[in-house]
């Protein structure tokens, strides 16, 4: 397992040999594009590189299982400052297959939080806000078509932004369109 003092010294490390210091980059993405994606480990540098993004070109939106439920404000707060303070003109909303949120039950949840110690009356309190959305996500392909039409829909974002809806597969880094804004 890695720690803070690994993490420390891996910084240190890179520090050294980085030509990324001083480079100049902008804060606002070159692409003008937010990808709204999840927080899987299996597409960190996979999603970018398969879509052909690198440093500095995008805003990259990372939240748990791409879902409507549960962090739409969220979701929607960060895109908000995408578009109206770093010039982001488009959203891509990429899920993908083997999505763990989809395979995860409210149930087990509250057992492992009350195993780390967490208060039942903290779990109840979140449970109103966030566990109850994993009953309802079960389709990761359906969850990225529920975004989409729900950042369509909302009245924030304006109607020439477009917004698309891609699958990616986590191990090839196969992308497929399922919506095109």
């Amino acid at each position: 397992m890695i720690g803070l003092e690994q993490l420390i010294k891996a910084n240190s490390s890179f520090l050294l040999k980085s030509a990324a210091n001083g480079d100049g980059l902008s804060k606002n993405p070159k692409h003008h594009i937010a990808i709204v994606t999840c927080m899987d480990t299996r597409l960190v540098e996979l999603l970018e590189s398969a879509l052909g993004i690198k440093r500095g070109e995008a805003v990259v939106i990372k939240t748990a299982g791409t879902s409507t439920d549960g962090n739409f404000g969220t979701i929607l707060r960060s895109l908000v400052i995408a578009i109206y303070a770093l010039d982001v003109e488009e959203i891509v909303v990429v899920g993908h297959e083997d999505c763990g949120v989809t395979q995860i039950s409210p149930s087990m949840l509250k057992q492992k939080m009350q195993k780390r110690g967490i208060d039942k009356r903290h779990i109840r309190k979140f449970e109103e806000e966030a566990i109850a959305w994993l009953d309802k996500v079960h389709n990761s392909e359906e969850e990225v078509k529920k975004l989409v039409d729900a950042l369509r829909k909302t009245t924030i974002i304006p109607r020439a932004v477009p917004i698309h809806g891609l699958m990616i597969h986590p191990d090839t880094g196969k992308v497929s369109p399922l919506s095109d804004g």
